[in-house]
């Protein structure tokens, strides 16, 4: 894949986290579900930035060993790659590595919404830098995408008109 393959998906799960930071049900779990989304930008511009560095970009999530290596099978970004700095504050997030797991084994904190909105505008403009810099492709869409996320309570719709008694019931 090419680097601007990863910078396409950020733009769309930015605007997942803000919608998700205004639906009460994810707010009063602690935000997690946008917390989850943010990291899932950061790896798709850390990716983006090893793919640009010709370094591999591995199927891990684990933003840290992206960034600096694991010592064993990941190499890490260089040492003097000015990426690092730019990533650094992201790393000491406690942003979640697994939405269910995390969730399951209440292994991650609350992050606060207030810290969700400062990373992701922080995002966003790393995401013109990377632009600039790593290019190609496309033109990266600078709105959120037209169609927008509902709560998950908006899946059920009332039944259409004329609709079997059996298939109103099931509605209800």
């Amino acid at each position: 894949m090419k680097p601007a393959s990863y910078l396409r998906r950020i733009p769309s799960t930015l605007h997942q986290i803000e919608v998700l930071l205004h639906v009460p049900h994810f707010v009063a779990a602690g935000n997690r579900e946008a917390a989850f989304h943010l990291r899932m930008a950061l790896a798709f511009l850390v990716k983006a930035v090893r793919v640009h560095r010709d370094l591999a970009p591995y199927q891990t999530h684990a933003l840290s060993d992206l960034v600096y290596g694991d010592g064993a099978s990941i190499e890490g970004l260089p040492a003097g790659d000015p990426w690092r700095q730019h990533l650094e504050p992201f790393l000491a997030l406690d942003l979640p590595r697994s939405r269910v797991r995390d969730r399951r084994e209440g292994t991650t904190a609350p992050v606060a919404a207030e810290d969700i909105r400062d990373a992701a505008a922080k995002l966003a403009t790393l995401l013109r830098l990377a632009t600039s810099e790593m290019g190609g492709g496309r033109a990266l869409p600078s709105t959120p995408p037209k169609r927008s996320i509902a709560p998950p309570t908006s899946i059920w719709r009332a039944p259409r008109e004329g609709a079997r008694v059996r298939d109103r019931a099931r509605a209800s």
